[in-house]
């Protein structure tokens, strides 16, 4: 319980130095989100039920839900996954794995 509380409040301020993403962790992790986006597109990777675990600021599950994709994310940090959903509108709840449900 320990490490999920840590995760959760202290891992992005030790991390990161911040609760919720800077607009240069923004674009770094908007550029990956859309190489990773590129990559499934290329590799033939069809719409279909996707779960980002670490989903961070949620550009990734962002990112895939505007190319089709029925995209959600978990992210353990309580800061990131709520800007995730404000600012991207991103379907990203506060988690880990351990808290997935349904089939991806």
């Amino acid at each position: 319980m320990e490490l999920q509380q840590y995760y959760s409040d202290l891992y992005r301020i030790d991390y990161k130095g911040t609760r919720q993403p800077k607009a240069k962790h923004v674009f770094r992790a908007a550029r990956c989100a859309k190489q990773r986006l590129d990559f499934l597109i290329q590799s033939g990777v069809r719409p279909g039920s996707l779960l980002d675990v670490g989903a961070g600021g949620g550009e990734f599950v962002a990112m895939a839900h505007r190319a089709g994709f029925d995209a959600s994310g978990l992210e353990p940090n309580e800061g990131y996954a709520e800007y995730a959903r404000s600012e991207h509108g991103a379907r990203v709840r506060t988690g880990n794995l351990s808290d997935a449900v349904g089939r991806f």
